[in-house]
């Protein structure tokens, strides 16, 4: 896998690939059907075919921990024009033995000394890194598909009786946050974030506090953005 995407971020690729365009450009119907034959070929090797329907040249999967291939990868890819999206693999817990043997257990601790070889005690913290992330990329992925300008998933909401009776809310665990600001979106409702202070959590979250409960809310909020994103191109 390295070696392919150090291929399809080469030089090389990218200028048959862009040449193709060029000379097929007074023929649409045959660089429709090379397009088609590149997104099936491309698609055989490499999972990357929902990121090519949206538009972004996909590359990966590779290998995150060999650094070489890595480096050689993204240089390759300053050089590509338009949006690229490289897939990156890594193993959790890697180059730390107790981390690579429970990679659960592991996740998202606190500041420790690795010389223990146990676990911190879990105290109130700010979100984790992988929350974080999470509420960016579907800020993001919200802003380039919808063109909103939501900043946060803040579960606390204001909102009118009959405009929450408009949107016809189905979702009933992780993916209702992120429904009703895809619903707004899609009807055109006007919304304002407002800043709001809080206090630390008394407990352990059902959803952010388990592993179990992080993967399920980001399969969730991932998969109503792609959901009405595609309902809105048909």
């Amino acid at each position: 896998n390295n070696h392919l995407a150090k291929i399809l971020s080469g030089t090389l690729y990218s200028n048959i690939r862009e040449g193709g365009k060029k000379v097929l450009q007074g023929l649409p119907t045959i660089k429709e059907l090379a397009r088609r034959t590149e997104e099936h070929l491309k698609g055989m090797v490499v999972p990357g075919s929902l990121f090519e329907e949206l538009g972004f040249n996909y590359i990966g999967p590779i290998d995150g921990h060999d650094v070489d291939a890595l480096v050689d990868t993204l240089s390759n890819m300053k050089k590509l024009k338009g949006p690229q999206i490289l897939h990156i693999m890594t193993k959790k817990g890697k180059g730390y033995a107790p981390a690579e043997a429970d990679p659960i257990g592991w996740h998202a601790v606190s500041k420790f000394n690795p010389a223990d070889n146990k676990q911190p005690k879990k105290l109130p913290t700010s979100p984790t890194y992988s929350q974080v992330f999470g509420n960016w990329l579907a800020c993001f992925l919200m802003r380039i598909l919808y063109q909103s300008s939501f900043t946060d998933l803040g579960p606390f909401r204001a909102i009118r009786w009959s405009t929450l009776e408009e949107l016809q809310m189905s979702d009933k665990t992780y993916g209702w946050t992120i429904e009703m600001q895809l619903k707004v979106l899609r009807q055109k409702i006007t919304y304002q974030e407002v800043p709001v202070s809080y206090k630390k959590r008394i407990g352990v979250s059902k959803v952010s506090g388990t592993v179990k409960g992080t993967i399920f809310a980001g399969m969730k909020i991932i998969g109503w953005i792609f959901k009405h994103y595609l309902q809105k191109k048909k």
